[in-house]
């Protein structure tokens, strides 16, 4: 049974003239670096950290954590510009963050160290190497799903997907074989890499010079997405850097592959190429909500490269001199077009732990939207359960249009 609440006419009145539609509100982040120094850019306006790099961004309620490397070459992660953890155990030549995951009160990264011995990999819990992935030589995607940790990687014996350390799919072939990103979505896992004719392809290609390095014509090469161990999309034979998203039945990935000339940034939506733009570039990240397609990525001559925000084909430049770089973009949403009203209704607690409960307002239904703009709650209720729900920043928008932001934090 529906559930209605009263309001009186006064309020009533009150909220059909306070209500008014604005373009939507959301805020747009990019990952990367800028002039050779750490960089994070908020709607295109640029935030410098004290380090090389910006690997990856994640924002849980109001805390911002970004996984880069600082000063010196060394992984780290920033919480709120502050250093909370510095993954600098081992001895190596070179190493670098190729994903984060915040998921409840833990914080789990994948690096990958060039030793002298060649390439290692591990995953990190908080700070702390977990020992698990002896055997990988490249670790690129986490995703935790409830109590499952799924890494996508590879051994020296071909593409792995793990799950709790344990792999679940596997590929091999005659040359070096990878899975590059990879999502979790309702228990699916879909995934993304194959093929790679020589090591190193796991990164886009940002010097035109490189071109040919590790590069092998004469081998059958593939490179795919796929879904619990089926292929659902080939996408090409000599593609870099690949980012995979999945959003409301389609699968996007982007990454870097040739375009009848040079290598260009692409977006792959359900299998089908879009060109970034037609000047040497790369496409290195992918974020998807309410359908808009968002890229980041690089484009240029090396070591003269800038920034780019790629939008359902609209493309900005984010420039300055030197060496710039888009490596990670993040889409935080905002109201959907309508004002907020936070004095006329109670929606508490915020954060919220187990329930929401929502008083002095008449509704039919209420939905709690994502970060991603997908729909994970839907109630008729006033008092909603979300004790299932992952930690994070959701969008609470009730049927008469009245919207909130919501925190839930376990």
């Amino acid at each position: 049974m529906k559930k209605f609440y009263k309001i009186t006419t006064a309020i009533a009145l009150l909220l059909i003239c306070i209500i008014s539609v604005n373009a939507q509100n959301i805020d747009v982040y990019v990952g990367g670096t800028q002039n050779d120094q750490a960089a994070i850019w908020k709607n295109e306006v640029p935030e410098l950290l004290e380090g090389w790099e910006v690997n990856d961004i994640e924002i849980i309620g109001e805390d911002i954590y970004v996984a880069g490397l600082n000063g010196e070459g060394i992984p780290v992660i920033w919480k709120n510009n502050e250093i909370i953890y510095t993954l600098d155990e081992f001895t190596f030549v070179a190493r670098s963050i190729s994903s984060m995951e915040i998921y409840g009160d833990d914080v789990y990264v994948t690096t990958i160290d060039l030793t002298n011995n060649g390439f290692v990999s591990r995953l990190w819990i908080n700070g702390v190497d977990t020992g698990d992935y002896t055997d990988a030589t490249e670790l690129y995607a986490v995703v935790v799903d409830g109590e499952d940790i799924y890494v996508a990687g590879g051994t020296s014996e071909g593409a792995v997907i793990w799950k709790n350390a344990e792999p679940l799919y596997t590929y091999s072939s005659n040359v070096t074989a990878l899975f590059v990103d990879m999502k979790v979505v309702d228990g699916d896992v879909y995934y993304i890499g194959g093929d790679f004719g020589g090591a190193g392809k796991s990164t886009a290609i940002r010097n035109k010079e490189d071109i040919n390095v590790n590069q092998d014509d004469s081998k059958d090469l593939s490179f795919n997405i796929w879904k619990n161990d089926e292929i659902l999309y080939t996408i090409g034979n000599q593609v870099y850097g690949a980012k995979l998203f999945v959003s409301n039945g389609n699968v996007y990935a982007c990454g870097q592959a040739p375009n009848g000339g040079p290598y260009n940034g692409i977006v792959w939506i359900n299998g089908e190429p879009n060109v970034v733009t037609t000047v040497w570039s790369g496409a290195q990240g992918i974020y998807v909500y309410n359908d808009d397609v968002y890229v980041t990525g690089f484009m240029g001559d090396y070591p003269e490269l800038d920034t780019f925000i790629w939008k359902n084909g609209e493309l900005t430049t984010l420039t300055s001199p030197g060496y710039d770089m888009g490596n990670c973009i993040l889409v935080i949403g905002g109201n959907d077009g309508v004002e907020e009203i936070n004095d006329i209704y109670n929606i508490y607690p915020n954060p919220a732990d187990n329930y929401i409960t929502i008083e002095g307002v008449e509704f039919q239904e209420a939905v709690l939207y994502n970060s991603m703009g997908q729909v994970v709650v839907a109630s008729d209720n006033n008092k909603i359960d979300v004790s299932c729900l992952e930690s994070g920043l959701y969008l609470l928008k009730l049927d008469n249009n009245i919207t909130r932001k919501v925190i839930i934090k376990h």
